[in-house]
């Protein structure tokens, strides 16, 4: 199994192409979008406040109670609570974990393997409802580092939704959008991590690691190798 990582990163293999170019552009849509809405919503405002003063209403106290806006949201509304985790992943006995890549590549990745040790810990941080951040409790990475997919970068237009990516410890950076993952929940109860480029997290069977097996992007399904359940620790 090969799959892609970024240059700037923790080194990966040669790139899998066949099928997340329409994702991409479905995000990148969504968007602009959002920005058009929000332009039409400041004229709006603009307007209702003029009505408002020339109505001689300016002096009115505005009414209790007030909705939340969304950056008064609390981030705890998500499907998992900050705090710190053991990932089970395609049922249990299986985590999330770091392990060495093996063979000819010098680096530390995402792997399924046996629920022990500080390696299968992770801390998560909501960001947003349903968005988190992943950290580590490894003594290795606990400070300053966070998961992250070695891609694709979200202005790849060649990117495409077969493309294998492995997931890998990167210094955190609040601005890098591939370090936010949406929890999608399922109807069992368990959740979907996937990636700002609209991918998800998965677990390859047949392929290892050097202490586990392969953990890689994959198209977005219900099968129970993207299946995950948090587990406090």
């Amino acid at each position: 199994m090969t799959a892609r990582w970024r240059e700037d990163g923790p080194s990966t293999p040669d790139r899998i192409k066949t099928g997340a170019g329409a994702t991409l552009a479905t995000a990148r849509g969504a968007r602009a979008a959002v920005v058009a809405v929000g332009a039409v919503a400041v004229v709006l405002v603009a307007a209702l406040i003029w009505v408002t003063l020339s109505a001689g209403g300016g002096d009115e106290a505005a009414p209790a109670g007030k909705p939340a806006t969304a950056s008064e949201t609390p981030v705890d509304d998500g499907p998992v609570a900050d705090g710190e985790y053991r990932i089970s992943i395609g049922g249990p006995g299986s985590c999330l974990g770091l392990s060495p890549h093996g063979g000819d590549v010098d680096r530390i990745v995402l792997a399924a393997m046996e629920c022990e040790g500080d390696g299968t810990r992770f801390t998560v941080d909501g960001t947003a409802p349903d968005t988190v951040r992943i950290g580590f409790l490894d003594p290795d990475f606990a400070d300053d580092y966070c998961l992250q997919a070695d891609g694709p970068e979200l202005d790849d237009e060649a990117a495409e939704e077969d493309d294998v990516y492995y997931f890998a410890p990167y210094a955190c950076d609040a601005e890098e959008p591939m370090q936010e993952f949406t929890l999608s929940p399922s109807d069992d109860g368990t959740l979907r991590l996937r990636t700002a480029a609209g991918q998800c997290l998965a677990v390859f069977e047949d392929h290892e690691f050097a202490e586990g097996r392969v953990v890689a992007t994959a198209p977005c399904s219900e099968p129970d190798h993207q299946q995950l359940q948090f587990h406090p620790s």
